[in-house]
């Protein structure tokens, strides 16, 4: 029949179109849909073997398994990723088809296929542009950016999405239900425990985002007070003239008490303690400015080298650097303060930048005791969270990153991808 023909036809037409606004075409447009053309042909000779199309709704839907074969061939992406997306698809197209079915049993024999077609048409009228345009680009982001083992289980958790709602489908259009019922209970419960799993990597990951965003916006806050408490002091300078003048006088008439007295409140708050940083990467002066703020207010010793091609020559996304350095300054902190002698605390911190890569070293004393202060929700999180969020970002940014436990000491070297070269 004509409807059962146009129904199929629809399924797949919108599986095609969303599969090419997630992945990249291997081949050309005029090519991509030759292939689907003859696939579809070929197919279309085994459906008549099947009793009807429309009775036999899980055989059709299986048989949609197939173009998975041309997808691999046509498409630019990697296995697990097209594996994902490809159940996530279906889960979209298997839904709109079950819901257009039992809609049109409602209808006289005679109409229920007609109503089948108009109801699922309906239906992706409705749905297909958001799913196109928001739906499917942000799930295939979400699955480029997960981390591994993430991904592994979204793959997983998909491929059980769909099997729970094909055997649904099946309790309520075939006759073995009892053990339907059964194992669709089943899955549902491992649906539901690999779900919370994903769900509390995804919240863990926003509660470090936060905090991130947070350290961030205080580090940068503190630069910028420091920076325009300098800009407003250099702003003073013009009545150095004047202080000339009176330590003119002052020595004239060898009153050095009263020129000691003058010297010391005209010149104590001109110039900040400590030199900011100024490396031209706002997110680094900021880490390292809150560096030297929290090591001199601890007692703790700071030597900075940076390279002079460090200057306006860092280019790595402020969140990551953030990530890198800000978990790593805050572990060295706390290893220095669990060192009883103030005089025996210290940290160095190295910078330099070659054509493509950032070198970073930072060493700290260190008697390799650890902090107290896993309290709270804190309980609930793994050990060393900081460095496993260090290690996963300087991965991601094509680098390679060592630690070496000394006898007194903790050193961290690292190197990451300079992006966006200029």
């Amino acid at each position: 029949m004509i409807e059962l023909f146009l129904i199929t036809t629809e399924m797949l037409l919108a599986n095609l179109f969303l599969w090419d606004r997630c992945a990249k075409r291997r081949y050309s447009v005029v090519t991509t849909v030759a292939v689907y053309i003859l696939f579809r042909v070929l197919l279309g000779g085994w459906a008549w073997l099947i009793d009807s199309v429309y009775h036999d709704g899980p055989l059709t839907i299986l048989a949609g398994f197939l173009y998975i074969v041309p997808i691999f061939f046509l498409y630019d992406t990697r296995l697990l990723k097209l594996i994902n997306i490809f159940f996530f698809l279906w889960i979209y197209s298997f839904s709109l088809y079950s819901i257009s079915y039992f809609a049109s049993l409602f209808f006289p024999i005679d109409y229920t296929m007609r109503a089948f077609l108009l109801v699922q048409t309906g239906l992706y009228a409705v749905s297909f542009h958001y799913y196109y345009r928001y739906m499917i680009p942000k799930y295939a982001y979400m699955i480029d950016y997960i981390s591994e083992s993430d991904e592994l289980w979204f793959t997983l958790l998909s491929m059980l999405w769909f099997l729970v709602l094909f055997l649904i489908y099946t309790v309520f259009t075939t006759a073995w239900y009892l053990l339907s019922r059964i194992i669709v209970i089943m899955l549902f419960l491992i649906v539901v425990t690999i779900s919370s799993r994903l769900i509390y990597n995804l919240v863990l990951a926003k509660i470090q985002m936060y905090q991130l965003e947070v350290r961030l916006s205080h580090q940068i806050g503190q630069y910028n007070e420091a920076k325009n408490h300098l800009l407003e002091i250099r702003k003073l300078s013009h009545d150095i003239n004047k202080y000339n003048a009176v330590i003119q006088y002052a020595i004239k008439e060898k009153n050095y008490e009263y020129l000691e007295e003058f010297s010391s409140a005209a010149f104590e708050n001109l110039y900040p303690q400590n030199e900011l940083p100024d490396t031209g990467n706002e997110t680094l002066d900021a880490l390292l400015y809150d560096l030297s703020h929290q090591c001199e207010q601890k007692d703790i010793r700071l030597e900075m080298t940076l390279d002079s091609s460090v200057y306006r020559g860092i280019r790595v996304e402020a969140l990551d650097l953030t990530t890198v350095l800000g978990n790593l300054f805050e572990n060295a902190i706390e290893a220095c303060e669990l060192i009883e002698e103030p005089e025996q605390r210290w940290i160095t911190v190295n910078v330099k930048r070659s054509s493509t890569m950032v070198h970073m070293t930072i060493a700290n004393a260190s008697n390799h005791r650890k902090k107290n202060n896993r309290h709270g929700f804190k309980q609930l999180l793994p050990e060393q969270l900081g460095l496993a969020n260090v290690e996963r970002t300087v991965k991601k940014l094509g680098g390679v990153m060592n630690r070496e436990k000394q006898e007194n000491s903790y050193v961290v070297t690292l190197a990451i991808a300079n992006r966006n070269q200029e």
